[in-house]
């Protein structure tokens, strides 16, 4: 951390140990595809279109005494997910102003999440454009909670720990997993639900 720390005050930055909306770059090691771990820092970078680049443009960046172009130094995608371009594709929605990637999507959670804890889970729901509604409670029904947010609601699950059919028998709802939500981010683009369920 303080090697990265000095690097970057040379070149008039600053490094940040939380995500914020202020983080413009995040430097992670990569391999011989430039792909890196999934992190939540990855998948916030990812929702909020910042810079995600390999650490060799800071090292070169450094060397050179300038910072670099970044382009050459950014990362492909994940190494679950492979070269998906996911980052660049996020960075270019942004910078041309494009709706988020679940623009017009509302959920409620039904059981527990366990892909993230519910709070960060939360935040990278929000940050890729999803309302997170109330799930209706015993006086209410979806067709209201859909009336009352103007988009169609749908149950979020976690498969691993709730049973899609039971969730469907319940609200007359297809849900969606958070799994399935996390790959659409990796992909940066809406993928087909029943992949992944």
């Amino acid at each position: 951390k303080q090697w990265y720390q000095r690097r970057v005050a040379i070149t008039a930055g600053r490094v940040l140990t939380q995500y914020t909306d202020a983080v413009t770059h995040l430097i992670f090691p990569h391999n011989d595809s430039m792909t890196c771990p999934r992190t939540a820092k990855y998948f916030r970078g990812i929702a909020g279109g910042k810079w995600i680049l390999s650490n060799q443009w800071l090292i070169q960046s450094y060397q050179s005494k300038e910072l670099l172009h970044e382009a050459p130094y950014e990362m492909q995608g994940d190494t679950e997910s492979g070269r998906t371009c996911a980052p660049r594709s996020a960075r270019i929605a942004r910078v041309l102003k494009h709706p988020p990637l679940f623009a017009n999507t509302s959920v409620f959670y039904v059981g527990d999440i366990r892909i993230l804890p519910r709070d960060h889970f939360s935040s990278l729901l929000e940050a890729v454009g999803v309302t997170i509604v109330h799930s209706p409670d015993s006086g209410s029904s979806i067709s209201q909670l859909t009336y009352k947010t103007q988009t169609k609601v749908s149950p979020l699950i976690d498969s691993d720990v709730t049973d899609i059919n039971t969730v469907k028998e319940v609200s007359g709802l297809a849900p969606i997993t958070a799994q399935w939500i996390v790959e659409c981010i990796a992909a940066y683009k809406v993928l087909p639900p029943e992949d992944l369920v």
